[in-house]
């Protein structure tokens, strides 16, 4: 199973020190750590379809995580105690690629996530499933992408779900003509399976602006269009995001591209919540790459 792109690793770690407690008089106690781990990520299946570049694979990654920590109790102030913690998390994703009659791509792609957190510390059990489908047009000017996600499972009172739409129009050469991006999305349509890996899932994540739980729809789109404007290029575009039914968003500006090291950009926007007054913004951005 394993590949040249495959990593494997393990690492195990112990440590002695002294803790220092300080209620009305300083006690101390002899303590030591002990931690094992191991991991690895690699490709699992890479298959080439009925079209060369057009692969169907699946990746892995895993880690098992041990540690334990003792208080030895010197001082009578101080109880001897033990404490250990363990954790095992898996992510698997799936792509396959197909290349359409016409050299466009049509990409399926699936994911789950599956982590368990034991011991004395913070414990549970956690999985979610993810997938969707992208499509690419053969010129790379179009680009089309849905995705979803749901926790199937967690210790306690947490559910997230989401699902999300994009369409994008890339300009044609030089940044010329019409441009375009939109998504429309319900809930909380990011990656789910990195956060389980990364942080676990206690609960919902909070939207931005808010702190609410991030399950209300949204749209966020914007459309322009770029004209050649001696020495460079200048592309004027108008956008709106809406969130929820009680925040809007409105903006109109202009880029303009001197030349590869030198860009400008102005922009307008107002922003109105159903409950605060309208806020109005103008800003101004120049960017020189040395």
């Amino acid at each position: 199973l394993l590949t040249p792109d495959s990593h494997l690793w393990a690492t195990v770690g112990h440590g002695r020190g002294e803790i220092e407690i300080e209620d009305g008089m300083a006690e101390t106690s002899d303590s030591k750590q002990t931690t094992v781990a191991v991991g690895g990520s690699g490709r699992l299946l890479e298959r080439e379809g009925e079209n060369p570049g057009a692969p169907t694979t699946l990746d892995v990654k895993a880690e098992a995580w041990w540690s334990r920590f003792e208080l030895e109790g010197n001082d009578p102030g101080i109880e001897k105690s033990k404490m250990e913690v363990n954790r095992v998390r898996v992510a698997l994703e799936a792509s396959r690629e197909r290349r359409l009659a016409d050299g466009a791509r049509l990409t399926p792609s699936a994911e789950l996530g599956i982590r368990h957190d034991g011991g004395d510390g913070e414990t549970g059990f956690g999985a979610e499933l993810g997938g969707g489908i992208s499509y690419a047009d053969a010129q790379g000017r179009m680009q089309a992408q849905g995705r979803g996600r749901v926790l199937l499972a967690h210790e306690g009172a947490v559910e997230e779900w989401g699902l999300s739409g994009t369409v994008s129009v890339k300009p044609g050469l030089d940044n010329l003509g019409l441009s375009l991006d939109a998504e429309l999305s319900w809930g909380d349509t990011g990656s789910g399976v990195n956060r389980l890996w990364d942080d676990g899932l206690t609960t919902p994540r909070l939207d931005e602006e808010d702190d609410e739980p991030a399950m209300k729809p949204r749209l966020n789109t914007e459309i322009g269009y770029g004209l050649r404007l001696r020495p460079g290029v200048v592309t004027s575009y108008s956008g709106l995001s809406l969130s929820g039914r009680d925040s809007r968003a409105y903006r109109v500006g202009a880029r303009f591209a001197v030349n590869p090291a030198l860009r400008l950009q102005v922009e307008a926007n107002r922003r109105e919540r159903s409950n605060d007054n309208p806020e109005h913004r103008i800003l101004l951005r120049g960017e020189i790459d040395l």
